[in-house]
């Protein structure tokens, strides 16, 4: 995928350019201890945790497949990333298990199907 900033100096305006190249944000902190209370992600490329509680989570938005995001986690906790309602990361349970992430991890989550994530962890 390209970066925003060419696109833009090839006249795209910057609102589309950033929808296009899927954009980023920094400064998430986990909220709740289950999927109907965790912090909500938004369609975004890209997401850095700073903040939480331990044991604390971020929630996947509504994905169609072939959807991506990447989040990192640097809040110094142990976060859960929690599927969207009726859908699942890998094998883990549908809707209320967490996808752990540990401090200083990074995952790339997929949509393969609209009820099916698939995680790649860093090492």
């Amino acid at each position: 995928m390209t970066y925003a900033k060419t696109m833009m100096g090839s006249g795209t305006p910057a609102g589309q350019a950033l929808a296009i190249s899927g954009g980023g944000t920094s400064g998430i902190t986990g909220a709740g201890t289950t999927n109907a209370d965790a912090y909500q992600l938004g369609p975004i490329s890209a997401h850095i945790l700073t903040g939480g509680a331990g044991s604390s989570g971020v929630k996947l938005y509504i994905g169609a497949a072939g959807d991506s995001t990447a989040i990192l986690n640097v809040s110094g906790q142990t976060i859960l990333v929690y599927p969207p309602a009726s859908a699942q990361i890998d094998a883990l349970t549908v809707t209320t298990q967490g996808f752990t992430l540990t401090n200083g991890q990074k995952a790339l989550f997929t949509c393969a199907t609209s009820t099916r994530w698939i995680a790649v962890l860093s090492a």
